[in-house]
């Protein structure tokens, strides 16, 4: 009999298989359905809320900076593995680097504020993490739903994260304009947009 369903041949370690066909006896399912279930969870990222709804994890976080690189890495992860649904970028006045990167990111299980990160573009080689950051969220599908605060925003690292995302997130807020926003992140110096996005075919354009 046809199916529209499409199939995917995948070759499953030993052990990993012994334990999908116990969870899927435990659930009175068969192992392809086991697998299938699984795998949605994961895409849609209900095992993440279901884990932190049991844990009884807050709602808000900061997330923890320790380098420039490091705190990419967390940015990063949160918006691919937690499925971000909206990345609200903003500059803040730093002394000592002019103007620093402060982002939150909003997903289905938690919201994450980065308050305290030294991430600018004022010079090399923080300015090839920044538009690393900038393309990864292009490739993505971020960068073109971003939203940016069109001034510079206050210091909220020293506020609970609840608070500081409460704070941060009230303030009016647009549309990302990337050569705008990259005005205030690199401190009024003119900085090239298009070296801060991907460069698509003109077929993909």
């Amino acid at each position: 009999m046809a199916t529209d369903t499409p199939t995917l041949n995948v070759r499953l370690p030993a052990t990993l298989r012994e334990r999908l066909g116990v969870l899927a006896e435990a659930n009175d399912r068969s192992l392809s359905s086991e697998a299938v279930a699984r795998l949605s969870q994961s895409v849609e990222g209900r095992a993440a809320s279901a884990l932190f709804e049991a844990l009884e994890l807050p709602s808000a976080v900061r997330l923890r900076s320790t380098s420039t690189s490091a705190d990419l890495t967390r940015l990063l992860t949160v918006c691919t593995d937690l499925d971000a649904d909206l990345v609200v970028l903003g500059a803040r006045r730093d002394p000592l680097n002019g103007a620093v990167l402060v982002a939150v990111v909003r997903t289905p299980t938690v919201t994450c504020v980065m308050d305290q990160s030294s991430l600018n573009i004022a010079r090399p080689p923080r300015a090839l993490e920044v538009r690393d950051l900038f393309q990864r969220l292009d490739a993505l599908d971020l960068l073109q739903w971003a939203h940016a605060w069109s001034d510079y925003v206050d210091d909220t690292s020293h506020l609970a994260p609840a608070t500081a995302v409460d704070q941060l997130l009230k303030n009016s807020r647009s549309r990302l304009e990337l050569p705008a926003f990259l005005r205030l992140l690199g401190a009024g110096q003119t900085v090239d947009p298009n070296q801060f996005r991907l460069h698509r075919k003109a077929s993909e354009a």
